[in-house]
């Protein structure tokens, strides 16, 4: 598939990677050039109640005047652009299946750290307090972290990128560099100890000069501080701060609505 002519323009929060590291790394291996928009809560509010996303989410992919959403549907069609994906349609849907897993489980993580909630009548993520998180977290890398890294050690099988590097495993990649980040040095090593085909695979394009280029620039950060068990004090206060900051961001959007006439 033959490039746009119009610029590329990937969108997302400015706050840290999620889920639109991937098309960001499909672009930067497929050497694709694009324009990394980063935007903050308040814009994407505007955008969404000005109805400019599709499905009220990011990140989006502006096309020249088209906008895409959904952030597998992004990742495919800019996996097309790069040649990342497979020809063979059988060879396709294996990608595609690591793809989606590679999205369940974001969602798994990511909630985690975000419980979803009806806020002013509109669907919001609000940070949980971080007693519930360290909790969530280990549940997580247990109950569904470590089945997956099974499924995707058994899938690689001897398998190294140099002969058939698609987006799927950049999808792999990105999820475990993701994780490392969440959970404790040591019990990250043990994991990967046991997986040695995820291992290679994650060093391998770690050590590719556009990939590192591009994590010079954005690196994956370290969250290990918000996902561990609180003290006692921080957990009393926040029990106390976060439903003061829940209504106030309810009362901050209602009153939004209500200024532009959104009913």
């Amino acid at each position: 598939m033959p490039p746009p002519s119009a610029p590329l323009v990937l969108t997302y929060f400015d706050d840290n990677k999620g889920r639109n590291e991937l098309v960001r790394l499909i672009f930067v291996v497929g050497e694709v050039p694009f324009v990394d928009e980063l935007i903050g809560f308040s814009e994407y509010v505007r955008r969404r109640d000005a109805k400019q996303l599709p499905f009220d989410q990011i990140p989006t992919l502006r096309v020249g005047d088209t906008v895409l959403g959904q952030s597998c549907a992004i990742a495919r069609y800019a996996a097309k652009l790069a040649k990342l994906y497979p020809e063979d349609a059988l060879s396709a849907c294996k990608a595609d299946a690591v793809v989606d897993a590679w999205r369940d489980q974001l969602d798994l993580l990511y909630d985690t750290f975000f419980e979803r909630t009806v806020i002013a009548e509109k669907l919001q993520m609000f940070p949980r307090q971080q007693v519930e998180r360290a909790q969530r977290v280990g549940n997580y890398f247990e109950s569904s972290f470590k089945p997956w890294m099974r499924q995707m050690e058994k899938l690689l099988d001897g398998r190294r990128i140099a002969a058939s590097l698609s987006f799927a495993e950049l999808a792999i990649f990105d999820l475990v560099s993701t994780l490392e980040g969440f959970v404790e040095p040591e019990a990250f090593k043990q994991v990967m100890d046991l997986h040695p085909e995820v291992r290679g695979l994650v060093q391998e394009i770690g050590a590719l000069p556009s990939v590192q280029q591009h994590l010079v620039q954005h690196p994956y950060q370290s969250l290990r501080e918000l996902m561990s068990t609180p003290s006692n004090c921080k957990r009393h206060l926040e029990s106390l701060l976060f439903p003061c900051l829940k209504a106030a961001m309810a009362s901050w959007l209602g009153l939004k609505r209500c200024c532009s006439g959104d009913r």
